[in-house]
């Protein structure tokens, strides 16, 4: 049995995906070494959860976050504790992921044993390489030029992105987008709000902000869209943290407008059932280029919403401009794209799709995507860099 030991600051979905396919096969012992996490969802996915904080921060409350970032801050203890714990974890191969770039770099720089390089949002790609700073752009440059295997969620180009910067990558590589948990399956036939009210309801579980640095972010344009057309918008965001920054805002609009509606944080693992009685599942925001969101951005991101909506049995509507994730709607069929122009005939655009037939591919979509298909690409990617490591040793 190979262990695999899972690195992360704050351990993201789409780690958690990685670590549950695993899981499922029953053929290997998990570690997580992390500074915080959700205890409780990933618990009972590893046999170890290592902490390198100063204080153990099982729930990111805010006096073990704020220690923790004082003394890593002042002594770098992070950092330091991580050195001491991945020499003495015995393993067969560790798995970093980003962000922040420091932690997998401590765990590639320093390790005798294999390590592949991952991320949820890789940095450069996400805020542009002429925008980090020189310290975060050295550490992801080191993870890219250094790790013996790079697992990535976009195309190929994501990873392109960084050899047309001068970037000297030579490693194994795979595109791993993500996959559908079987367990958090829904029943297609889940009766849906429309059904009491004669009205589409659709909804959105992701990273929301009023905050005007982050407009793409904000869905109150999106929702005013769709409240001209009598149709239902439900937003969960991402965290209970994330939910208290912005109440009063977008509760406020929730009393005054009825067609938009804001939800507390759901649980990853009780979002499928949550959200499964709403008719479509959204991935829209205006194409707005900047600091924050640039164009080979666009050219890349996979949403892990993607596989909760699967899961859920509702179809998609997702941006045109987001290739990667209009690729894939369009290709397994369960839903279609959007250009900006047309979000105000959104609601026309829905009545000309069956229902019916969306419901089948989104089916086969689940089957094509299952942890138990997927695992094995990841497999195969672990068994390369094993085995390339062993040779050059």
């Amino acid at each position: 049995m190979r262990t695999v030991c899972f690195v992360q600051q704050d351990p993201s979905i789409y780690l958690y995906m990685q670590a549950k396919a695993l899981r499922e096969t029953k053929k290997y012992k998990l570690l997580l070494i992390c500074e915080k996490c959700n205890y409780t969802l990933l618990e009972n996915i590893f046999d170890e959860i290592i902490f390198y904080g100063f204080l153990k921060n099982k729930d990111n409350n805010f006096l073990s976050r704020s220690c923790n970032y004082a003394f890593n801050k002042i002594f770098n203890y992070g950092e330091k504790k991580l050195k001491r714990i991945i020499n003495t974890v015995d393993v067969d191969i560790f798995h970093a992921h980003a962000e922040p770039n420091n932690i997998p770099r401590v765990v590639i720089e320093n390790s005798n044993k294999p390590s592949a390089f991952s991320g949820q949002d890789f940095t450069g790609i996400s805020s542009g390489i002429e925008n980090l700073d020189t310290r975060t752009r050295e550490n992801e440059k080191y993870c890219f030029e250094h790790a013996d295997g790079i697992c990535h969620k976009g195309p190929p180009f994501e990873i392109d992105y960084y050899r047309q910067h001068g970037y000297r990558i030579n490693c194994p590589e795979i595109q791993w987008p993500g996959c559908c948990d079987p367990e958090l399956f829904t029943d297609l036939n889940t009766k849906k709000l429309s059904k009491d009210d004669g009205e589409m309801h659709l909804v959105y579980p992701g990273s929301v902000s009023s905050d005007p640095k982050y407009k793409y972010k904000d869905p109150i344009p999106l929702a005013n869209e769709l409240a001209k057309q009598r149709i239902h918008l439900h937003i969960y965001p991402t965290s209970s943290l994330e939910y208290n920054m912005n109440s009063k805002e977008y509760l406020e609009l929730s009393q005054q407008e009825r067609y938009f509606h804001f939800h507390k944080h759901v649980p990853y693992n009780e979002l499928s059932k949550e959200i499964s009685k709403y008719d479509w599942g959204t991935i829209i925001s205006k194409n707005i280029p900047g600091k924050r969101l640039i164009e080979e951005k666009l050219k890349v991101g996979m949403a892990t919403k993607l596989f909760s909506y699967m899961e859920a049995g509702i179809p998609i509507i997702v941006s045109d401009h987001l290739l990667p994730m209009k690729a894939f709607v369009e290709e397994n069929k369960i839903g279609f794209s959007v250009k900006d122009d047309e979000i105000n005939k959104i609601g026309e655009m829905i009545k000309s799709y069956d229902i019916n037939e969306l419901k089948k591919n989104i089916l086969r979509g689940r089957e094509i995507w299952s942890s138990n298909n997927q695992v094995k690409t990841l497999e195969k990617f672990y068994k390369i860099i094993i085995e390339k490591s062993g040779a050059r040793n």
